[in-house]
Protein backbone atom coordinates (compact mmCIF):
# COMPACT_ATOMS: atom_id res chain seq x y z
CA UNK A 1 0.00 0.00 0.00
CA UNK A 2 3.15 2.09 0.94
CA UNK A 3 4.36 2.03 -3.27
CA UNK A 4 0.13 3.43 -4.48
CA UNK A 5 0.56 6.27 -1.96
CA UNK A 6 3.66 7.51 -2.70
CA UNK A 7 2.51 7.19 -6.54
CA UNK A 8 -0.70 8.83 -6.00
CA UNK A 9 0.88 11.89 -4.55
CA UNK A 10 1.81 14.78 -7.12
CA UNK A 11 5.18 16.25 -7.54
CA UNK A 12 6.12 18.54 -5.11
CA UNK A 13 3.88 17.43 -2.26
CA UNK A 14 5.11 15.77 1.40
CA UNK A 15 3.93 12.91 2.54
CA UNK A 16 3.12 12.62 6.36
CA UNK A 17 5.82 10.14 6.90
CA UNK A 18 7.98 12.41 4.87
CA UNK A 19 7.43 15.51 7.56
CA UNK A 20 7.68 13.35 10.87
CA UNK A 21 10.52 11.88 9.77
CA UNK A 22 11.89 15.45 9.08
CA UNK A 23 11.32 16.72 12.45
CA UNK A 24 12.21 15.76 16.05
CA UNK A 25 9.30 13.69 17.73
CA UNK A 26 9.47 15.53 21.06
CA UNK A 27 9.32 19.29 18.81
CA UNK A 28 6.20 20.94 19.30
CA UNK A 29 4.54 22.60 16.61
CA UNK A 30 2.57 25.94 16.04
CA UNK A 31 -1.21 26.49 15.27
CA UNK A 32 0.11 28.43 12.39
CA UNK A 33 2.90 26.12 10.87
CA UNK A 34 -0.30 23.56 11.33
CA UNK A 35 -2.64 25.03 9.59
CA UNK A 36 -0.14 26.36 6.63
CA UNK A 37 0.43 22.42 5.95
CA UNK A 38 -3.26 22.07 5.92
CA UNK A 39 -3.42 24.89 3.47
CA UNK A 40 -0.90 23.36 1.56
CA UNK A 41 -2.16 20.45 1.49
CA UNK A 42 -5.86 21.23 0.42
CA UNK A 43 -4.51 23.64 -1.92
CA UNK A 44 -2.40 20.95 -3.96
CA UNK A 45 -5.87 19.08 -4.04
CA UNK A 46 -8.65 22.02 -4.80
CA UNK A 47 -11.43 20.99 -6.88
CA UNK A 48 -11.83 17.70 -6.12
CA UNK A 49 -12.21 15.23 -3.48
CA UNK A 50 -9.34 13.50 -1.65
CA UNK A 51 -8.20 9.79 -2.69
CA UNK A 52 -9.05 7.52 -0.17
CA UNK A 53 -5.01 7.78 0.92
CA UNK A 54 -4.90 11.48 0.72
CA UNK A 55 -8.38 11.25 3.19
CA UNK A 56 -5.51 9.56 5.57
CA UNK A 57 -3.21 11.86 5.54
CA UNK A 58 -5.43 14.81 6.09
CA UNK A 59 -6.87 13.42 9.23
CA UNK A 60 -3.19 13.02 10.47
CA UNK A 61 -3.02 16.78 9.54
CA UNK A 62 -5.53 17.91 11.58
CA UNK A 63 -5.00 15.56 14.48
CA UNK A 64 -1.53 17.60 15.14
Amino acid sequence: MMVLERASLSEGTRSISGMEASRPAAAPRSVAEVNGEIRDFMTARAGRPLWPEEQAQYELLLAA
